[in-house]
């Protein structure tokens, strides 16, 4: 089965939203599609790989403590549902991304400091990604301050992961420009190898298969990513390692063919229905894992 761009670009026009897509093959370095890639998106929850970046980089001890105080909970959360009177930052930044869990971003975000976070963006090349309120902050985001990302941002997140966890050279900008986003930098992203490593084990446990994962299989394929969600905001995004193990997409050990086969595939969605937008993300996905082969080699 061979990839059909125009189709792809026909659905996406009549999905009557606005769609960013980017396919990104690693093992080339070529980008296979993209659209919408430096549109500004409000970012839900896609922006806490931004917070486990900036963490990491930032070298704050795992087994450092926060203690939560009551009016830093917010619903939904474990950490304000367990009586727990600390929380190592390990935990909290494992929470964050696993579930999501919103209590233990804020509290990571207080640790570091919004202006320090969106520093580390700055520093990563990221050109339309910010913090500007915590989760969960319906007043702010009802004044206009809303965290904000882009698909291109969010593509050299993690293809910036991926190099530093292999030891590789350091990407470029995904957006538009071209222009390197790394010159002049003096310090490596993620904190290192051994930064990146812990990352992707997290990012590869997350526990969402409703979107970039709705028609695959359990266990079919491995794929660090964070989703994100808000009232007709649907984002997906992240790095899809066919054949691999996790210790071998970790960067660990060699084998299972992740650096040569391993791709980066994004959806971000606007103004759609929650149930069509997971629609369109999964058939997306799943078309292009299918057609990986004709690509891989196109």
């Amino acid at each position: 089965m061979a990839m059909d761009w125009k189709s792809i670009e026909e659905r996406c026009t009549a999905c009557g939203g606005t769609v960013a897509i980017l396919l990104r093959h690693y093992g080339t370095g070529r980008t296979l599609f993209c659209r919408n890639v430096d549109r500004e998106m409000p970012a839900a929850s896609t922006i806490k790989v931004l917070l486990l970046a900036a963490l990491l980089e930032e070298g704050i001890s795992w087994e450092e403590t926060l203690a939560p105080r009551e009016e830093e909970k917010v619903p939904y959360s474990l950490v304000s549902l367990l009586d727990n009177p600390v929380w190592s930052v390990g935990d909290l930044a494992r929470l964050m991304i696993f579930d999501s869990d919103n209590t233990a971003t804020n509290l990571l975000l207080d640790r570091l400091g919004m202006d320090r976070v969106n520093r580390a963006g700055r520093a990563l090349g990221l050109r339309g990604t910010q913090f500007r309120r915590k989760m969960m902050d319906f007043d702010a985001a009802r004044q206009g301050r809303e965290n904000v990302t882009t698909l291109a941002d969010q593509a050299l997140l993690y293809e910036t992961l991926f190099a530093v966890s292999r030891g590789l050279a350091l990407p470029d900008a995904m957006s538009s420009s071209g222009s390197n986003a790394f010159s002049g930098r003096s310090s490596i992203p993620w904190g290192g190898r051994e930064g990146a490593r812990k990352a992707l084990e997290i990012l590869l446990r997350v526990r969402s298969d409703s979107m970039l994962l709705r028609y695959f299989t359990e266990e079919e394929c491995l794929l660090a990513h964070k989703p994100g969600g808000l009232p007709y905001v649907r984002h997906d995004a992240g790095i899809f390692f066919p054949g691999a193990t996790v210790a071998s997409a970790c960067g660990d050990v060699p084998g299972g063919n992740a650096p040569e086969d391993a791709y980066f595939f994004g959806v971000f969605t606007t103004g759609m229905p929650e149930p069509e937008a997971k629609e369109l993300i999964g058939r997306l996905s799943r078309y292009v894992y299918e057609t990986r082969k004709e690509w891989l080699h196109a």
